[in-house]
């Protein structure tokens, strides 16, 4: 979120872009650590809560006070597909609710990148896993498509020794670029319409 990619290359963002955004909020976050199990280490001061200014109440607001309603239309209606994609499976398991890790996959990457739901225990995505191998693995994995998918490699994705089905790590990471790309459009439009206010 601290750059702006151009050619493949990342290059600075303007300082008159980065004085648009309010002190704390979600452009200029520390990461949290990638430790132990996926648990809210985050610091309170480095995020911005949800409640703030968030996708349904604000961000697609704006998009529709400039005129662009088709455009809110489209990036809404597509999270929703990533988010409500499955195949009732994960790993050897079968007719299985997904929706729980889902949203928690979702919440975590959009907490990783600095918007915090309240509402949310991060550390329930723990209780999706038995082994605390494939957690770290699936955490590994989730940290690395969000903050630095153009790093992501074969191994990352082929070599998982549990037997995951490819089109689950495929939907792990659409979820991941689905939340992230969420968090860039909450945090440009807060400051479009912070800009608009003044």
């Amino acid at each position: 979120l601290n750059a702006e990619y151009m050619g493949g290359m990342p290059q600075p963002v303007p300082a008159s872009i980065l004085t648009l955004a309010p002190s704390g909020s979600c452009l200029d976050f520390e990461p949290i650590a990638l430790q132990g199990p996926m648990r809210d280490t985050m610091p309170e001061a480095s995020s911005v809560s949800e409640s703030e200014f968030n996708w349904s109440d604000d961000a697609f607001g704006v998009l529709l006070d400039c005129g662009l309603d088709t455009v809110a239309q489209e990036l809404d209606a597509a999270s929703q597909i990533v988010r409500s994609m499955t195949m009732h499976t994960m790993g050897s398991l079968v007719q299985v609710d997904t929706s729980n890790f889902r949203r928690m996959i979702w919440m975590y990457v959009q907490r990783v990148l600095g918007i915090r739901h309240d509402d949310v225990d991060y550390s329930g995505i723990n209780s999706f896993f038995q082994d605390d191998h494939i957690l770290h693995l699936v955490q590994g994995f989730v940290w690395k498509t969000t903050l630095s998918p153009e790093s992501i490699t074969e191994s990352d994705f082929w070599d998982w020794e549990y037997d995951w089905q490819v089109e689950e790590r495929c939907h792990i990471a659409l979820l991941c670029s689905a939340a992230r790309q969420q968090v860039e459009l909450i945090c440009g439009l807060r400051a479009l319409h912070d800009v608009l206010l003044m």
